[in-house]
């Protein structure tokens, strides 16, 4: 598939399909062959195969197939991709309210430039819609999908619905558009979808990550990381960390057994879905009609049931590979627990806790920064008297100035900004951030309490997988039980091979006899060469009865089973103690900022106060304490005029000015914001209590890792996947063939002998399945296994 580099550039290029945004682009046009980028030509080139620019409800897409080496489209592996957000376009904001928001996905209502309503389809249908156009154009072609923002909730939605992998980035959450059913699947199979966002893409982020698909990173801060040049790569045009280091996220759904960092098997390659043995061109199954059997029809099923010796040979290699790993395991079990620390932390920033103190930067950062300002107010300030004459009285508002009302003003403006300086001081630490990395300071001693809590729980999480399930301290007891469970679907994998190579042989006879079959079939049934039995024994009576044959018993089904309930109980005895430590620690911060808070209001209300204060206008007029004689009368002095001099602002120091000013300018609005941090801490505390779904599938791959059992897993239900399909395909063939005459007997034969190699490979899925995971590649196993009355063992 595209590599992630290539994913970005063609995530951008779909933009350019949005005729209301760009016109109409004449070099975006199927059949056209273009670079990803056209500065850097070593990232490769693409051609288009189909694009769209749905004039109803806005949405663009976009399918390529990439350049091989060989200078020729590669139509094997196809990618489709789609437009985010064109902020200019109403319908795209429709979208985003109605489908991401309210999660409908069927149809929108929308006013247009004209002023009329209308009724169109979602972006999500007509997404599926293109989506199911390039797979019938490109039957046999591995399909992932991809896109920006918008777009990539799109990809992921048409990922989800159709079995395909996805990759894209600042995709907000989709879990508001699918059903639980859905939701769990997604939570369970992270590989399948990777939704890169930046630590502080607040778009992106706007829906949460309940489907556990968010791969968050951080390169350091920045106010915008919405945009598709965030990412950074390395020289295999893979997303990479900030230390240079691979995305685990990154890793493709291939399977590397060895570990020698070379994909061993593409699982990718190997399509699900059944075909139609009696086609020519192996069309996947659409039809249950009866078929008459004819000589025509036989070689083709011959040559098609030979064509799936290859998927047996495929399934000994992937055996074969396991195996070996398994055997190769080696003694560093305690250092590789660790690893799943890394795995938790990551858990803890997606539910918001790096956000949490971003905003702590933006609001007490801001204080703490700007703490000078606190500083100079809180000194003695008055009103300057002194710039009056004696013989002039200065006038407010027809009044004398009352200096003492101002003063008083000043003076508990000094207490406010005391306190608030002391309770910035009381909380200012000079510390690091482990939580949000890239030497992020802690600022606060409540947010400290989060990071040693943190620092706890990573170090606790370490041993979630000692104790119970292995063996009494034999911390090998999963490698040992595995060595047996190879063993038995390696022995497994013969037999049905066998029986596959038996029913080839018997088909291509009755196709080269056919209009000789009574006598054909009547000899080699009397000579015991063909037999309606299986060629070396009977099929088991039942599923319980396939297990005993090799011994499995309960040696291996507790030490699994064990395990299985181990991680459990684990999972949510930890994601408990995770609730109620950030509990307590949050709780805390949010009373270290209320503390803060608490001056708000009253610094607010004497800096508007104050301020307003500033811009009085002042008037004097001339004092005469004398009064005139006139004669032998003594006469009242008449009033003197008032003439402006000047605003009231002039009479305060300038260090206090100076201090208003940066109150209002840097400390107020910070406050201001500290509320919606604390709505924002609320929130993360709320997700904190629901981690348990998330935590159990990081415990599980943390066992994986640590017995290095990921790749193992992963292999085995690629073997469950092809022999399932196998199985799908003959139950097909039984299903649907007729004969008539003395024919019937044979093909009555024929399908004795499918029956049997059905009912093989049916206890073979399940037992691997089992073994190995959930029957996610299959209704086929439950509905034709039968109820399963053992208890199931399993590695998941």
């Amino acid at each position: 598939m595209l590599t992630e580099k290539q994913n970005r550039f063609i995530s951008d290029i779909v933009y350019e399909l949005d005729y209301l945004k760009n016109g109409k682009n004449e070099d975006l046009n199927p059949g056209m062959i273009r670079p990803f980028n056209v500065e850097d030509k070593s990232v490769g080139s693409y051609k288009i195969l189909k694009i769209e620019d749905n004039q109803e409800n806005g949405m663009q897409a976009m399918a390529v197939a990439p350049i091989g080496a060989d200078g020729k489209p590669d139509y094997s592996q196809i990618t489709i991709t789609y437009a985010g957000t064109n902020a200019d376009d109403i319908r795209d904001k429709v979208t985003d309210l109605k489908m991401i928001g309210y999660g409908n996905t069927d149809r929108m209502a929308y006013i247009d430039s004209n002023h009329r309503g209308r009724v169109v389809e979602m972006q999500s249908a007509a997404a599926l819609r293109f989506a199911e156009e390039v797979r019938k154009q490109f039957r046999n072609s591995q399909i992932a999908t991809t896109g920006h923002s918008l777009g990539e909730a799109l990809a992921i939605y048409v990922a989800l619905k159709n079995g395909w992998d996805n990759m894209g980035s600042h995709g907000p959450d989709i879990h508001n558009m699918i059903s639980p059913e859905e939701l769990a699947y997604m939570r369970a199979h992270p590989e399948q979808f990777k939704n890169y966002r930046g630590n502080y893409d607040y778009i992106g982020g706007i829906t949460g990550n309940a489907t556990v698909t968010g791969i968050h990173l951080d390169y350091g801060f920045d106010s915008y990381t919405h945009n598709l040049t965030y990412w950074q790569f390395d020289q295999f045009q893979q997303i990479v960390y900030g230390n240079g280091d691979v995305v685990w996220g990154s890793a493709k759904k291939d399977i590397d057994i060895d570990g020698d960092g070379i994909v061993d098997f593409h699982v990718k390659g190997i399509d699900p879905k059944p075909r139609d043995l009696l086609s020519t061109d192996e069309n996947w199954i659409s039809s249950g009609d009866k078929i008459q059997v004819n000589p025509e029809l036989l070689r083709i099923l011959k040559t098609n049931i030979t064509n799936r010796l290859e998927d047996m040979a495929y399934i000994v290699k992937i055996l074969e590979a396991s195996r070996n790993k398994n055997d190769k395991i080696g003694k560093n079990f305690n250092e590789r627990k660790e690893e799943i620390s890394e795995s938790i932390k990551s858990v803890f920033k997606e539910a918001g806790l790096p956000y949490v103190l971003f905003k702590l930067h933006d609001t007490v950062g801001v204080v703490m920064k700007n703490r000078q300002i606190l500083n100079d107010a809180t000194y003695t300030a008055k009103l300057d008297k002194t710039r009056f004459y004696s013989n002039q009285e200065a006038l407010v508002n027809g009044l004398p100035i009352q200096y003492g009302r101002y003063n008083t003003d000043l003076y508990r403006l000094k207490l406010s900004c005391g306190e608030l300086a002391k309770k910035i001081h009381h909380e200012r630490i000079e510390g690091v951030s482990s939580i949000a990395g890239d030497s992020t300071p802690t600022l606060m001693k409540s947010w400290e309490v989060i990071e040693e809590e943190t620092k706890k729980l990573l170090k606790d999480s370490v041993t979630i997988f000692e104790g119970e399930g292995l063996r009494e301290g034999k911390l090998d007891g999963i490698r040992e039980s595995l060595t047996v469970v190879l063993e038995v679907i390696s022995k497994n994998t013969t037999e049905i091979t066998l029986e596959i190579m038996n029913i080839i042989e018997f088909v291509n006879g009755v196709a080269e006899n056919f209009e000789q079959i009574d006598k054909w079939l009547g000899q080699h049934l009397e000579e015991g060469s063909v037999s309606p039995r299986l060629g070396i024994g009977t099929v088991p009576a039942n599923y319980k009865a396939y297990l005993e044959r090799h011994g499995i018993f309960d040696d291996v089904k507790d030490v699994l089973q064990a395990f299985d309930k181990q991680v459990e109980k684990r999972s949510s005895e930890y994601a408990k103690k995770v609730e109620n430590a950030y509990s307590n620690s949050l709780n805390k911060l949010i009373s270290g900022l209320q503390a803060i808070m608490s001056e708000k209001s009253r610094l607010k209300e004497l800096v508007t106060k104050i301020s307003s204060d500033f811009t009085e206008s002042i008037f004097v007029r001339e004092i005469k304490d004398n009064y005139n004689l006139l004669g032998d009368l003594t006469v009242k002095p008449s009033a003197s005029p008032e003439t402006y001099w000047g605003k009231l602002e002039q009479l305060y120091p300038a260090r206090t000015k100076e201090s208003v000013q940066g109150l209002q300018s840097h400390i107020i609005p910070a406050m201001e914001r500290i509320e919606h941090v604390i709505w924002q801490i609320r929130d993360v505390k709320n997700s904190m209590a629901l981690l348990e779904p998330q935590l159990k599938p990081i415990i599980e791959e943390g066992v994986y890792r640590a017995f290095d059992l990921d790749e193992i897993v992963k292999g085995q239900k690629l073997v469950a996947a092809i022999a399932n399909r196998l199985g799908q395909e003959l139950n097909h063939v039984i299903q649907v063939m007729e004969a008539e005459g003395m024919q019937a007997s044979a093909i009555s034969t024929l399908k004795a002998k499918l029956s049997q190699t059905h009912q093989l490979i049916r206890y073979y899925v399940r037992f691997v399945n089992d073994c190995f995971g959930d029957n996610e590649y299959s209704e086929y196993v439950a509905s034709s296994a039968g109820p399963n009355t053992e208890a199931t063992f399993t590695l998941n």
